[in-house]
């Protein structure tokens, strides 16, 4: 990245190990302008998913209810076996938690 004129090289102060991991995301989208600043919100034309342009962009519909995820859980469904597919963000992370539990206890 040029600043001035002079060549400044982030990366490693960035990437450096004993920064905290959320600390070097955000730095990064700093460094790259790509931190979501309401000048960057503004300049987005619609609220709408970009996928199916039906609803309203939210985790929960783009990750779970957009026409497009159903039909790729359909085809994952499909390959993997019917299983219980998470349909909310908190059971996602709830799923995540058990699992992991498990495997701590698997461990054990």
């Amino acid at each position: 990245m040029l600043l001035e004129g002079i060549k400044v090289d982030f990366y490693g102060a960035i990437w450096d190990k004993l920064v905290v991991p959320k600390h070097r995301f955000i730095f990064w989208q700093i460094v790259n302008s790509q931190l979501l600043t309401q000048d960057y919100l503004h300049a987005i034309p619609s609220h709408l998913c970009p996928v199916c342009e039906a609803k309203m962009e939210t985790h929960d519909h783009l990750f779970f209810n957009c026409n497009f995820y159903l039909q790729v859980s359909v085809a994952v469904k499909t390959l993997l076996g019917d299983f219980r597919w998470p349909s909310l963000t908190t059971e996602l992370l709830n799923s995540c938690c058990n699992m992991k539990q498990l495997l701590e206890l698997g461990d054990k």
